[in-house]
């Protein structure tokens, strides 16, 4: 990655998301943790990468590779993984003990319609749950 697209995007760009590097690894993930961190810009994974996690009951190891990626932000996601909103609460209000949580409400299923009433009512259920903001 080049330094000079991270400087060019700082004014415009405040949080990164890195789903696919785990999933498709580089050997620079760790060198773009450090650019990103050196311009001060906060990086997570995304939330499908959790719900892997979640979906094989490795929820401790996800807080682990936070750790090892020394990451202070995490996304929780149930755009792919059926789970009940408040099963989804209890792992945000857990995250958030540990790290920024952003919380995606929604799902990648076009064929779920979710009324607009229920969403802001999962919004404010997941902000009250720990979430920092809602996407």
């Amino acid at each position: 990655m080049d330094r000079t697209i991270v400087d060019r995007a700082y004014d415009y760009q405040w949080v990164e998301s890195h789903d696919l590097e785990l999933t498709c690894p580089t050997n620079h993930l760790w060198l773009k943790l450090k650019i990103y961190r050196d311009a001060k810009i906060p990086v997570y994974f995304g939330g499908t990468l959790l719900e892997c996690f979640i979906a094989r009951n490795q929820f401790e190891d996800y807080l682990r590779l936070l750790d090892e990626f020394q990451l202070q932000y995490a996304e929780m996601s149930d755009g792919s993984l059926e789970m009940e909103h408040e099963e989804k609460c209890n792992y945000i209000n857990r995250l958030s003990k540990k790290v920024t949580v952003l919380s995606e409400v929604g799902s990648k299923d076009d064929k779920k319609i979710i009324p607009p009433y229920k969403w802001i009512e999962q919004m404010k259920t997941e902000l009250g749950a720990g979430a920092w903001k809602v996407i």
